[in-house]
């Protein structure tokens, strides 16, 4: 490939013109096929912040995590406690309110008007 080394903007440029911070832009530079040369086009891929903590992570610092949280006892939180009870509750109380609604209210339904209306006869010209 024909390809220019493409040369990023120092930090300096960066941090004077009040854009990203340096670290958080990756330089990349691709080539197009095209007649004769080969121009070459630099990209400036911005780096989400999730992305980058996730590269900086080690084998090292991933295991101690994981064993950090292996020997953690965590106490129970609200949703042991409480989770089934108000799961319950919650039933209850939408049972209730639709049994009051289909009952009490008064609405008609309009359910099948099968065995209600009784069909025409064929009017034969």
């Amino acid at each position: 490939m024909h390809c220019a080394t493409a040369v990023p903007l120092t930090n300096e440029a960066w941090r004077q013109a009040g854009r990203i911070s340096p670290a958080a832009i990756l330089f990349v530079p691709i080539c197009f096929k095209g007649t004769g040369r080969r121009p070459c086009i630099l990209l400036c891929v911005t780096m989400f912040p999730l992305v980058k903590s996730a590269l900086a992570l080690t084998g090292r610092g991933i295991q101690r995590t994981v064993s950090r949280q292996a020997h953690h006892k965590a106490g129970p939180d609200f949703h042991d406690k409480y989770g089934n009870i108000i799961l319950l509750s919650g039933t209850v109380f939408c049972a209730s309110i639709w049994t009051y609604v289909i009952t009490q209210t008064g609405i008609a339904w309009n359910l099948s008007p099968v065995g209600r209306i009784t069909p025409k006869e064929w009017k034969d010209q």
